[in-house]
């Protein structure tokens, strides 16, 4: 959304309904395209949910690590890399891990 003069930031941020995939931990040479928006993810899927409309989302994972991905148009889309892999995700035992995905391709 473009701004109208009042504020400096021309573009708005809101949550959104999305698929949300947890795979293996998935390296740039696992997935297929270019990030942060990949064709094909090479590793094993490991579970899936949905966000809501306000962007709430939650998933049981066993402790371990991972790569989360949001779906969008029909890609799998991720922005954050790190220790040579996409979207890393750590869960630990008998702790909640927060993680807030962000959709941010679109140019303002």
């Amino acid at each position: 959304m473009i701004g109208n003069g009042e504020n400096p930031n021309p573009c708005r941020s809101y949550p959104v309904e999305r698929t949300i995939q947890v795979y293996e931990p998935t390296s740039p040479a696992e997935a297929e395209g270019r990030g942060p928006s990949f064709e094909e993810v090479h590793t094993r899927l490991i579970a899936e949910t949905e966000s809501d409309e306000e962007g709430f989302y939650e998933l049981e994972l066993d402790t371990g690590r991972y790569s989360l991905f949001i779906i969008e148009k029909g890609k799998y889309h991720r922005n954050i890399w790190k220790d040579n892999l996409i979207g890393p995700v750590t869960v630990e035992s008998d702790s909640v891990t927060i993680e807030n995905p962000v959709i941010d391709y679109a140019v303002c």
